[in-house]
């Protein structure tokens, strides 16, 4: 994959399935391996849609010469903002996961709010009046195909870009030991907060960082 094949642009409804796909392909494939796809794919689409719905900067990275195959995303906003676009999909696919819920095990129950109760953390921080707060970049994901190339640190420019343009000279994100934290430290970005989550099989680590606009 070359870099120069990478274009950003603004997401829509429309590339649910597509974001989701890459989320499940990332942070999913316990679920897939236990024969649990398409609850696989159902938690990927409402982590998407929740996280797409606070954010009313929602970009995808696209390669070009695949088709403009969805290959990264990320999303971004105001502490508070929402992008209503995503809020029709965001009640059907929890309508969807409450169903799934009722007949689901302790496991299973657990990945598929995974994200919806993760960011309960991030609205405690909002609340905690942290200079870091004014804004959120709710997801940043890449393809591993695009990882070294350059990619992530472009989504991430582009987002700081929007929120400085927004209004915001702080910005904080959320990440766990199941991420790679360490990409944004390298980043300069640094450690505000940690938290542990109980997860489906064990429990993991919520890290907030903090960074800044410019």
């Amino acid at each position: 994959m070359d870099k120069n094949d990478i274009v950003l642009r603004q997401a829509t409804p429309d590339d649910l399935l597509a974001i989701a796909s890459l989320y499940c392909t990332l942070w999913r494939q316990d679920l897939a391996a236990q024969g649990l796809a398409e609850e696989a794919m159902l938690c990927s689409k409402l982590s998407t849609a929740v996280l797409a719905l606070r954010s009313p900067h929602t970009v995808v990275a696209t390669d070009i010469q695949q088709n403009g195959r969805v290959v990264g995303a990320c999303f971004a906003g105001l502490a508070g903002s929402t992008n209503e676009a995503w809020r029709a999909d965001y009640e059907r696919l929890l309508a969807a996961a409450d169903q799934r819920a009722q007949t689901a095990d302790k496991d299973l129950e657990a990945s598929l709010y995974c994200d919806v109760r993760e960011l309960a953390v991030a609205d405690r921080f909002i609340a905690s009046e942290s200079p870091f707060a004014q804004a959120e970049i709710s997801l940043l994901m890449l393809h591993p195909d695009c990882q070294g190339l350059g990619v992530g640190r472009k989504l991430m420019n582009d987002a700081r870009a929007k929120l400085a343009s927004a209004g915001a000279t702080a910005f904080f994100l959320m990440t766990d030991t199941e991420s790679d934290w360490r990409f944004y430290e390298h980043l300069g970005m640094q450690r505000l907060h940690e938290q542990r989550i109980p997860g489906p099989q064990q429990d993991f680590v919520t890290y907030i960082y903090g960074g800044h606009t410019a």
